[in-house]
């Protein structure tokens, strides 16, 4: 299946102000949940990942450089980007079986995020329990190159796996997982921080660039321990202000998150596989 996504570039963006000290010092000294545990999250090796020319790959068998296809939320539109980063993990763990009405289905370690269209926002499955609030509700997949809804019918126990993977990709963070729009659900903050436009899959323009203009970005310096400035600029880090704000993580978390994943940064030592 060919697709007309166009190649994922860093965007030109605004110069914003850096974030302001006060403000800083109140998100540096945020709570931090010890339950946090960004080391599982992923998926089973069977789960097809969508790349950039539409065809299917399992996870188990994708290269760092390979080109997946995602969803640009500011342009509201398919687009092609690398992998940021990629967690592979050989060990046994728990599969929680995410079915939907046309048959497709999801296998999860953990936790993973899915696009729920009835609520317009990602939602993390990592539970059983929550088939019951969540069946019925529309989901975006991929099919024939557009957005589609499909229905999610069930949530269900389904065994366990040797390993799990999660591939990130780079600035959009998504990827369409067996046509699913998903992310890892170790990406706490990353997701559901701006508004979107109504009735599209798009990011409000105006109230993103108002966000960020008020809060201000934050400075590489403040993450400089965890990569490369070359990683930080190309995944146009400098939003994260605004997900601390908004208090959807703390920077304490996700400074663990990013000192985690240090080894599995594409081209920072990425691709390491966990024993």
């Amino acid at each position: 299946m060919a697709t007309n996504a166009k190649t994922s570039t860093s965007p030109t963006t605004t110069e914003y102000a850096p974030i302001n000290d006060d403000i800083l010092d109140k998100v540096s000294s945020g709570n931090f949940d010890p339950s946090y545990d960004p080391s599982g999250s992923c998926l089973t090796p069977d789960t097809m990942i969508t790349l950039a020319d539409g065809s299917a790959k399992r996870v188990d068998e994708l290269a760092d450089d390979d080109q997946l296809l995602v969803w640009d939320f500011d342009a509201g539109d398919l687009a092609v980007a690398p992998i940021t980063f990629f967690h592979r993990v050989r060990e046994q763990a728990a599969v929680l079986r995410v079915s939907f009405l046309d048959g497709t289905s999801v296998g999860v370690v953990e936790e993973h995020v899915f696009f729920d269209l009835t609520d317009r926002r990602f939602v993390a499955i990592n539970s059983a329990d929550q088939e019951t609030e969540l069946a019925g509700h529309a989901f975006a997949r991929l099919a024939g190159g557009r957005i589609e809804e499909v229905t999610l019918e069930s949530i269900r126990p389904d065994g366990t796996t040797d390993s799990y993977y999660g591939p990130v990709s780079e600035r959009h963070f998504n990827c369409f997982a067996e046509g699913m729009l998903s992310m890892s659900g170790f990406l706490k903050g990353f997701y559901n921080v701006f508004d979107l436009e109504a009735g599209a899959l798009r990011y409000d323009a105006a109230k993103k660039a108002a966000d960020i203009a008020e809060i201000g970005e934050i400075p590489y310096a403040v993450l400089a321990s965890c990569g490369s400035r070359e990683l930080f600029d190309r995944n146009d880090f400098g939003w994260f202000s605004v997900s601390l704000v908004k208090g959807l993580t703390t920077l304490p978390e996700a400074m663990r998150l990013l000192d985690f994943f240090r080894p599995y940064f594409v081209g920072e030592g990425a691709g390491a596989t966990a024993a």
